[in-house]
C-alpha cells in the first residue's frame, strides 16, 4: 500500500478485540498502520490498550453520530458482535460504511472484516450477505465465521504475561483449543492490512466461498476440541498405557501434559500446537508412529505455521510471527 492506513476496532473492551489490537501494535513499525482507533462502550476503560497508544471512540448504539464519529477517517474496520451488543449494532455500522463511501469515495473505510459468529452468538453472516445483496456500492468485506471460539484469552494473557506458566491453549472447563488467539488475531490484523483476501484452503483448516464480486466469506473451522479426559484418551494411545485427566483448571492441565509427555526437551513447550494437530487430524497410527510424534516434538521440525492458516497468512508474515513470538 502506498499510505498508512487507519484501523477501526469494535468492542474494544473484550478480550477478543485487545488481542486484535495488540497483534496491530506489533506492525506499527512495519509502515502499513497510521493508527488504530477502538470503539468501546461509556463506562468502558481498557487502560492497557489505551496506554499503548489506541483512540478511544466512544460508542452509543442508539446515537447514529457517534458510530459516525468512530469510523470517520479509517481505511480499514474490524465488526463484530459481543454478548453484550444488540446483533442491529453490526448493520449500524454497515450502514455508517455505506453511506461514508456514497458520499466520499476518497475518504472511507476500503476494506471491512466482520466476524459473524463468536461462541454462542448466532452467525449473522448469510444475514449481511443478504442486506449487503442489492446495495450498490460498498467497501471489499470478508465475512469471517468462527463456529467454536473457545475463550481462553485470559490464560494466554496471563501466561504470556507472567512467563512462569506453560502457554497452553486451554479454554473453559478444561477444554483444548490449538487455534492460537494470537493467531487468530494475525489473521485477522492481515485481512485488514492486504488489499485482498486470498482462498485459504490447506490442510482442511480453513473453507471460503465467494458470494459477491466485493463480499467473501471464509470459515475458520479451526482443529478439533478435545475434553481434557477425551485428550487423556488419545494421549494414552501414543503412550500406550492407560492415562487419566479430569481436572479443569489451567494448572492441572500444565500438570497433566508435564507429567504424561516428554519433559527432555525445552522445545516442546514452543511445539505443543504440532502435537494437536496431529490429534486434530486423526493421524495417530495412520500416518505418524512413535518416533514421528518424538520428531515432532523436537528440534527437528518448526512449528508449521502454514498449514494452518495457508494464503490468508503471507509467508513472510508468518517467518517474523515465528521470530517474534519465539517459536
Amino acid at each position: 500500500m502506498s499510505k498508512k492506513i487507519s484501523v477501526f476496532v469494535s468492542g474494544g473492551f473484550e478480550p477478543l478485540a485487545k488481542t486484535i489490537v495488540k497483534e496491530l501494535y506489533t506492525r506499527l513499525d512495519t509502515d502499513l498502520i497510521e493508527q488504530v482507533r477502538i470503539g468501546i462502550f461509556e463506562g468502558q476503560m481498557p487502560l492497557d490498550i489505551v496506554r499503548g497508544g489506541a483512540q478511544i471512540a466512544r460508542i452509543i448504539p442508539s446515537k447514529k453520530e457517534t458510530i459516525e464519529s468512530a469510523l470517520k477517517g479509517i481505511d480499514a474496520a474490524f465488526i463484530w458482535r459481543t454478548e453484550n451488543e444488540d446483533e442491529n449494532l453490526i448493520f449500524r455500522y454497515i450502514d455508517a460504511i455505506l453511506e461514508q463511501t456514497y458520499s466520499d469515495s476518497e475518504h472511507n473505510v476500503k476494506r471491512l472484516v466482520v466476524l459473524s459468529s463468536y461462541d454462542s452468538c448466532p452467525s449473522l453472516g448469510k444475514e449481511i450477505e443478504e442486506y449487503l445483496v442489492n446495495k450498490s456500492s460498498s467497501p471489499s468485506i470478508t465475512i469471517l465465521n468462527v463456529p467454536i471460539f473457545v475463550r481462553h484469552f485470559e490464560l494466554y494473557i496471563n501466561s504470556i504475561v507472567n512467563e512462569k506458566v506453560l502457554q497452553l491453549p486451554i479454554g473453559v472447563e478444561g477444554r483444548f483449543a490449538p487455534l492460537d488467539d494470537r493467531d487468530f488475531a494475525t489473521v485477522v490484523a492481515n485481512l485488514l492490512l492486504t488489499t485482498t483476501a486470498t482462498n485459504p484452503t490447506t490442510n482442511g483448516t480453513h473453507s471460503q466461498e465467494t458470494t459477491k464480486t466485493n463480499i467473501k466469506t471464509i470459515t475458520l473451522t479451526g482443529p478439533k476440541l478435545y475434553t481434557g479426559p477425551e485428550l487423556a484418551e488419545k494421549l494414552s494411545t501414543i503412550r500406550k498405557e492407560e492415562i487419566s485427566f479430569s481436572g479443569t483448571s489451567l494448572n492441572e492441565a500444565e500438570v497433566f501434559l508435564s507429567n504424561v509427555l516428554p519433559s527432555n526437551s525445552e522445545s516442546l513447550i514452543k511445539r505443543y500446537q504440532e502435537l494437536y494437530r496431529v490429534i486434530r487430524d486423526d493421524d495417530i497410527g495412520n500416518h505418524y508412529n512413535d518416533y514421528d510424534l518424538k520428531k515432532l516434538l523436537g528440534d527437528q521440525q518448526p512449528r508449521d505455521v502454514d498449514a494452518y492458516f495457508s494464503e490468508v497468512f503471507p509467508k513472510e508474515s508468518a517467518r517474523s510471527v515465528i521470530q517474534r513470538r519465539g517459536f
